[in-house]
């Protein structure tokens, strides 16, 4: 009996050129290869011919496919095939659930393999010249999710917003009002916070203001998902291009 793998593939933040070496040549052995919303399309290209490819991409409000529809697909993919791709944007470990699909995997007693993607925080560093860490401004960085906003997390994220380090928020545009007040309670009300739609992609396009304004830049200019929400003295340090500044 033919041994079962499955790959957890991360995509990257949107530009293709960011893919790792090994996701290719990942890629290049699936016999089904699932893929998300925010994998860019071209990355599908390094599939072989043969390969099934089948999208499962969600995004808020517009699930393509829910998370266990996605867990029972893996699986009944294997009946026929020995190697499947799941292809996904960012990290697979980064608010990806990966690992829900790593359990059922092993529950079945299916081979895993992660292979690691840029997550968007760190391409967005990256492309603006953005420190995250910065002595005497930033000791240190949080990344959190806004979609368990009103859960724990609210809690973490008080206590760590009085520290001297950045915050990075997913997924948190469409609750930027919720988090700004919450946060004009523990910060600065000049404390600036960016918000970086689509980074990597074609449409990307960057407000920057301060904890008093970002609600409205945020409408004036229409920032939508995916978006990540940066806050903290690191902003002034970054190098944001003209053309995407709005």
């Amino acid at each position: 009996m033919f041994k079962k793998k499955l790959y957890l593939i991360g995509a990257g933040s949107g530009d293709p050129e960011l893919i790792t070496l090994k996701a290719i040549n990942a890629l290049k052995k699936c016999d089904v290869l699932l893929y998300d919303m925010l994998a860019d399309k071209s990355l599908i290209d390094y599939a072989p011919t043969h390969c099934q490819k089948i999208f499962v991409g969600k995004k808020k409000g517009e699930h393509s496919m829910a998370q266990n529809m996605i867990n029972e697909l893996i699986i009944s993919s294997f009946n026929e095939h020995k190697t499947i791709g799941r292809l996904k944007g960012g990290d697979p470990m980064v608010f990806g659930r990966a690992h829900e699909e790593i359990e059922i995997a092993q529950k079945h007693g299916i081979e895993v393999e992660v292979i690691p993607g840029i997550s968007s925080y760190s391409a967005l560093a990256s492309k603006f010249l953005l420190p995250i860490t910065k002595r005497e401004t930033s000791h240190g960085f949080l990344v959190i999710t806004a979609t368990d906003y009103k859960t724990k997390l609210v809690e973490n994220m008080e206590e760590m917003g009085r520290l001297n380090i950045t915050l990075i928020i997913f997924m948190g545009v469409h609750l930027i009002n919720e988090i700004v007040d919450l946060l004009k309670k523990i910060r600065p009300i000049d404390t600036p916070v960016g918000i970086f739609q689509s980074i990597g992609l074609p449409e990307e396009k960057v407000v920057v203001g301060s904890l008093e304004n970002i609600i409205e830049l945020k409408e004036a200019h229409k920032m939508g998902s995916p978006s990540l929400i940066v806050v903290g003295e690191v902003i002034n340090k970054a190098t944001i291009p003209t053309k995407l500044l709005l």
